[in-house]
């Protein structure tokens, strides 16, 4: 499979959708409803998603109209966002313009160096949000 998607942790509190070339957009609709599918699993959970982009060069053609059409129907009330990790210039030029948006998936999508540091953000986010 060109996206692979697994927990990150055992607490499955993250999922992680590991991107291999070649692969395209019918490959993330997939990969989105495989997401979704385990979400609901545990309703009560915040859980976040880490899109691993290091396996892949880059996106498929016509990312931006293609993305928010995957994206209109929202995503469950138990996500925490999404770090997009290893992506070409490029790649997170597209997260940084989604992560601009208008409306709350849109809000929750930011980009990290590594796996690592996509952790570390989470986990400084949530630590923040358990204090206010």
């Amino acid at each position: 499979m060109p996206i692979i998607t697994t927990w990150d942790n055992p607490e499955k509190t993250i999922i992680r959708k590991d991107f291999l070339d070649p692969w395209g957009w019918d490959d993330y609709a997939a990969a989105l409803e495989q997401s979704h599918a385990l979400m609901a699993r545990f309703p009560e959970r915040k859980i976040a998603i880490i899109l691993n982009m290091a396996g892949t060069r880059d996106l498929p053609p016509n990312p931006l109209p293609t993305l928010r059409e995957l994206l209109r129907g929202g995503m469950p009330d138990n996500w925490d966002g999404t770090l997009v990790v290893g992506g070409s210039l490029f790649m997170n030029s597209i997260a940084g313009i989604l992560g601009q948006g208008v409306n709350s998936v849109h809000r929750h999508i930011e980009t990290a160096r590594s796996l690592p540091e996509a952790r570390q953000v989470l986990a400084a986010r949530r630590a923040r949000d358990a204090r206010c």
